[in-house]
């Protein structure tokens, strides 16, 4: 019989314990030293990615240059210190040299633009300087995951207070579920939370994780879709994973991952995108109007962005009346009274509808000769002038740039359209030629992720204007910097340390 104090007792306490361990270490070996090696480098990274996903609910954009400037900083420092070049593809070079072009052709560029075109891509190279280990690098993909994540409760609990005050109709209070990004950046959210899940799909086809956590995390971060009501999510998932199992399948070889794990990863994919639909239509109803619902509009604002009151506009109220309390005035009509307190359209309201735009761009890209169609009209050609009221008034060109490809195409023209296209099957076959060589599990956990990565990117850029919004573009260039250095870093510096999450 047992004791309490028998060791055949104290053996049974210690059976559940053990079982904890066993479930949990072969998913996180190597944690606790991939943490004692943290570094200057990955505090750095650490800024950048706090900078641009927690900050912008206090900064705005003014933190993301100081945590830029810093990395910069570290990586000269670095590069002078062990008397070595950065490492510069010449592909990048190039693909920075396209947008240089058509800045110069344009006249020049302000402040977003040189942020967008060239500060950010610099991004890639300083990563790349300090990445140099396989330790390093699965730090930095663990970062991008992490902050990802951190991401998760806060839209919960956004969603959760959005349909508390709204009920039936949360739908029209989706808009503030944007975490701690800021204003307008539902969608640019759920882009950032799927790279993440693209790493973490990585990393369960190369056994680093096991199935139950992946699966764990990946659901969590694709549900982040769902809270934001981003409609397009569904549409990014099956382009991940349609990414990840085709450069398995195509580019990898006869190195490729299992086939079970590309299966189970297409399976996965089919299984959300319903999941996905079901989700948002519960939390809410009415999010879906149509397949390609606002996307074909001429104009997103309708009628009163076109200078069409309906219902008539009511004279806006005296000072008087406001002062008195905001009574209305006799013979006003609900409709009339909620027509006055209606701001006039702005904005993007004034634009028409993605699709309407890019084929607007591709028109408008021809209709000036050769030199417009090849380098575009300059750097900030398809920027909206925030003044503008009607639709109408809206310039052609301006009227193309809340995509990445509408504005690439008026700014940068069809060259400026086929380099970022070749940045992005650039980066696939860079996955394909790390998945060969890499002698760390890191580097095939980069490999296996950047397929999924630059696929999003490409369905992104057809939906918001990727890399230029902060926290995707920054997190894309960290992404691209971590994959130079698997590449181009020094073949001598791996680390021998575990190298499992």
């Amino acid at each position: 019989m047992l004791t309490a104090d028998s060791p055949d007792a104290a053996a049974a306490r210690r059976m559940p314990q053990a079982a904890a361990r066993r479930w949990l270490a072969p998913s996180f070996d190597g944690v606790r030293d991939a943490v004692r090696r943290v570094g200057a480098s990955d505090v750095a990274i650490a800024l950048v990615l706090f900078s641009v996903i927690w900050m912008p609910a206090v900064a705005g954009g003014k933190a993301w240059p100081v945590a830029v400037a810093c990395t910069f900083a570290l990586a000269a420092w670095r590069a002078v210190r062990e008397r070595r070049l950065p490492p510069m593809p010449l592909f990048v070079v190039a693909f920075v040299a396209v947008y240089a072009a058509a800045a110069i052709h344009g006249g020049g560029a302000d402040g977003s633009d040189l942020a967008a075109y060239f500060v950010r891509p610099l991004v890639a190279i300083a990563v790349a300087t300090l990445v140099t280990t396989a330790g390093d690098r699965l730090r930095a993909l663990a970062l991008v995951v992490a902050f990802a994540v951190s991401q998760i409760p806060v839209t919960a609990a956004q969603a959760a207070d959005a349909v508390a005050t709204y009920g039936r109709g949360a739908v029209s209070g989706a808009d503030t579920v944007t975490g701690t990004l800021g204003a307008s950046q539902a969608g640019v959210l759920t882009l950032v939370a799927l790279a993440a899940a693209s790493v973490v799909v990585g990393s369960w086809v190369t056994g680093t994780i096991r199935g139950r956590w992946a699966a764990l995390l990946a659901g969590a971060l694709t549900a982040v879709g769902v809270f934001t009501a981003t409609r397009a999510a569904i549409a990014f998932v099956i382009v991940v994973a349609v990414s990840v199992v085709g450069a398995g399948v195509l580019f990898f070889g006869s190195h490729r991952p299992a086939a079970v794990r590309l299966l189970a990863v297409a399976a996965a994919a089919l299984a959300a995108a319903p999941l996905l639909y079901l989700g948002t239509v519960a939390l809410y109803p009415g999010a879906f109007v149509g397949a390609w619902s606002s996307q074909t509009e001429i104009v997103l604002g309708g009628a009163e962005a076109q200078g069409i009151r309906q219902p008539l506009r009511a004279p806006p109220r005296s000072e008087r009346e406001r002062a008195l309390g905001g009574r209305p005035r006799q013979n006003e009509t609900p409709a009339e009274r909620v027509a006055a307190a209606t701001p006039p359209p702005r904005g993007v309201e004034l634009l028409p509808g993605r699709m309407v735009q890019l084929k607007e761009a591709a028109k408008l890209s021809t209709d000036d000769g050769f030199a417009v169609a090849a380098i575009g009209r300059g750097l900030g050609a398809a920027a909206l002038d925030p003044s503008y009221t009607l639709a109408q008034d809206v310039p052609l060109p301006q009227r193309t740039g809340s995509t990445w490809i509408g504005k690439l195409l008026t700014e940068s023209g069809w060259l400026g359209a086929a380099a970022f296209a070749a940045l992005l099957a650039w980066l696939v076959l860079l996955s394909a030629r790390v998945w060969r060589t890499a002698t760390a599990t890191a580097d095939r956990v980069l490999a296996a992720s950047l397929p999924g990565i630059a696929g999003l990117t490409a369905i992104g850029s057809v939906f918001t204007t990727v890399l230029d919004v902060r926290a995707f573009s920054l997190l894309f260039w960290i992404v691209v910097g971590v994959a130079i250095a698997a590449a181009h870093g020094l073949p001598a510096r791996v680390s021998t340390a575990p190298q499992r999450w």
